[in-house]
């Protein structure tokens, strides 16, 4: 009997252990927010940031992030189609009101996730990749543990109130930093102001974005037991801020709290408002401190001295050099070339080969040039491609432009990979 009651207790413990932790009872949904630099991490602002809250619709960063995972696997395209099961018609608004029997691409499926915040359209996604909601939702509590979530636990994929569906201020955040430079290529889906399907035009409910100078993206939430919830970035200067506020008593009162947070942060960085720039992904930081600032000074490097350089400040500035010349399309009122490089590639090019890496997506093509030419600073020697740095402009569905920063020349997908290791914002890209 003894054995009995001695196996039941480590039965017990073992169970809470891996339950998620329950949250306190309160009048009204509890308040958390955090402030964290994009590009190095920093947090600059928290309140409550560890405390267990309920995620509601900030859930669905994390459904795109098994989207996104499934589509550079090549296990999906855009061009998917879906099918809508009867338990996928009937999920709560907010929805599409997908019939059962008919299908969904997974572009319409993105964009009504990010805008209209579609519950119907996430159930669609876990059935599609996971066989089940339960099953989906297994897998994106697994991911949120490689992401380094520790106490976010989901039980959809919608966010729809389950008393287990639980995170934390931090988690969320990291979970948008995450989305940002695993998917650097994708972050712009976050920007998406409006989607229009079957002739119905929906608003994304992030309004703030029109609003909060540089801000470009996530996620808005609500469900009763969390309050108003946001995640949210935006960017200035050349800096970029992941905020999140969990537990809004409305609309208005969580956007005030994020717009206060947001600038409080800015200003601690010595970061003020007449510098706005719209990028679509961070920005990977120098790795020599410095070097780009003493790169700035020098104003005559020949194009060539870039492949010869052993120094990072030459590199630097030959690629300055390059973007210099470049603008004279611009100067002079042509349209350049897709794919126009900044470095004019020699009549035999060294380092032709079928793999490139991807630096981001910017809404500027300035910023474009600018996160090229630190990457070509931060490679070592023997990974740096001058010859295949370009930046594309590609327009969007919003009738928007983002301009494609890439480095090719990449024989392998090891060495493209070996190349990224060196980058905070990366990805390899076969040609």
């Amino acid at each position: 009997m003894a054995h009995l009651a001695r196996l039941l207790c480590v039965i017990l413990s073992l169970a809470l252990a891996w339950a998620p932790p329950a949250l306190a009872r309160s009048s009204g949904p509890a308040y958390a927010a955090i402030v964290m630099d994009a590009r190095t991490g920093e947090v600059l602002h928290a309140r409550s940031a560890d405390a267990t809250r309920h995620p509601a619709s900030l859930t669905k960063m994390m459904t795109l992030m098994m989207v996104f995972d499934a589509l550079d696997a090549g296990t999906l395209s855009l061009d998917t189609r879906m099918r809508v099961s009867a338990r996928a018609a009937k999920a709560k608004p907010s929805k599409l009101g997908l019939a059962p029997g008919s299908t969904l691409t997974v572009r319409d499926a993105i964009y009504a996730l990010v805008t209209k915040s579609a519950n119907d359209v996430a159930v669609v996604v876990a059935e599609h990749l996971g066989g089940s909601e339960p099953r989906f939702a297994q897998r994106m509590t697994q991911r949120a543990r490689e992401l380094g979530l520790r106490r976010t636990y989901f039980k959809n994929a919608s966010g729809l109130h389950n008393p287990g569906q639980v995170t934390t201020a931090r988690d969320m955040a990291r979970l948008a930093r995450a989305l940002m430079v695993v998917h650097p290529r994708r972050y712009h889906y976050f920007s998406t102001r409006s989607f229009t399907y079957k002739g119905q035009t929906y608003a994304n409910h992030n309004r703030l974005m029109r609003s909060y100078p540089g801000m470009d993206g996530l996620k808005t939430g609500y469900v009763a037991a969390s309050g108003f919830n946001l995640a949210a970035s935006a960017v200035r200067g050349s800096r970029r801020l992941i905020g999140v506020v969990i537990g809004g008593r409305s609309t208005k009162s969580r956007n005030e709290k994020m717009r206060s947070i947001l600038d409080a942060s800015f200003a601690r960085l010595g970061v003020d408002g007449t510098d706005i720039r719209v990028a679509s992904a961070p920005q990977p930081p120098p790795r020599r401190p410095g070097a780009l600032a003493g790169a700035l000074a020098q104003t005559e490097v020949a194009e060539g001295d870039a492949a010869d350089a052993g120094d990072a400040a030459a590199r630097v500035a030959a690629g300055l050099a390059a973007v210099r010349a470049h603008r004279v399309y611009l100067d002079a009122q042509k349209a350049p070339p897709a794919d126009t490089p900044l470095l004019a590639a020699p009549a035999q090019d060294p380092y032709a080969g079928a793999w490139a890496i991807q630096v981001g997506a910017f809404g500027s093509r300035a910023t474009a040039e600018s996160a090229t030419v630190e990457a070509l600073a931060s490679l070592p020697q023997d990974l740096v491609r001058p010859s295949g740095a370009r930046v594309t402009p590609l327009a969007t569905p919003g009738g928007g432009v983002l301009h494609r920063a890439r480095i090719a020349g990449y024989t392998s997908r090891v060495e493209a990979a070996r190349a990224c290791a060196h980058l905070a914002s990366c990805v390899p890209v076969g040609l």
